[in-house]
């Protein structure tokens, strides 16, 4: 798992917006989900939103053009769900 397929994760599951140059990506990833869960009858991210955020310490490095923007995108998400959920 990539620290962008996390973030677009995190935005799906805290209904937020994806920046406007990920708008492809999150349809297809929203679009791969909903056939996934059409097969297994498995639950929203939102569950494992917890799980995630937990996920984000352990992923290594993003290219050095990249850490502000998946931060910026982290931060937001992570905000968005309330720090409740890190204790999860």
């Amino acid at each position: 798992v990539s620290k962008e397929l996390l973030c677009l994760r995190l935005e799906n599951a805290t209904g937020i917006e994806s920046p406007p140059e990920y708008r492809t990506q999150r349809m297809q990833f929203q679009v791969d989900q909903l056939a996934r869960r059409m097969k297994t009858g498995e639950t929203q991210d939102a569950a494992q939103v917890p799980q995630l955020l937990r996920q984000w310490c352990f992923i290594g490095p993003v290219p050095a053009t990249h850490v502000a923007a998946m931060r910026a995108r982290f931060e937001r998400a992570r905000t968005a769900v309330g720090t409740v959920a890190l204790v999860a």
